[in-house]
């Protein structure tokens, strides 16, 4: 790749981020006025014309072939799960604290990769996956206090964020 196509990868993955950051502040807004089923249904909808689309204008429907349909109903079913979760989470809580958590979910993937499927997590692994998951010092005591904004602040810079985030929407 050259330079200006990694520009370009660059600038279209800041411009992604950016539009989640939209669709999730939209959705908080909706969630105070919805459920969490009819907003991940409202989310699930707008988004089905752009995955669909491409598929049709290239005129490859009749490739779609459901391989195994108890696969696809559980996966359906985790993500609706997952969904609805997510967005009663963002209308229970804030964005920040929602997305501190969220963020734990590359370190909870490859901890459970070996028991669910098997797979060898090394040493260095498992020490990496503890140490993201360490509840740090600044928030095992948050009381309401006007400290309480600068330890969520340092909450949510830190590198162990994940376990902060836990902490402070537990404490």
């Amino acid at each position: 790749m050259h330079g200006s196509e990694h520009m370009r990868g660059i600038l279209a993955m800041l411009f992604a981020v950016a539009l989640f950051s939209v669709m999730d502040a939209q959705l908080k807004l909706l969630a105070g006025h919805y459920g969490p089923m009819q907003v991940s249904f409202l989310r699930g909808a707008t988004a089905l014309p752009f995955v669909l689309l491409p598929i049709l204008l290239r005129g490859r429907l009749a490739r779609l072939k459901l391989v195994n349909v108890r696969l696809h109903l559980l996966r359906g079913a985790l993500a609706v799960l997952m969904l609805g979760s997510f967005v009663y989470a963002v209308r229970e809580s804030s964005l920040a604290t929602t997305y501190s958590i969220f963020m734990c979910a590359p370190l909870l993937v490859a901890a459970l990769s070996a028991p669910l499927l098997g797979e060898r997590v090394a040493g260095a692994q498992w020490a990496a996956i503890a140490a993201g998951l360490q509840r740090p010092s600044p928030m095992r005591t948050t009381r309401v206090s006007s400290t309480s904004s600068r330890r969520r602040m340092m909450a949510m810079t830190s590198p162990s964020h994940c376990s902060r985030g836990v902490s402070a929407s537990i404490t």
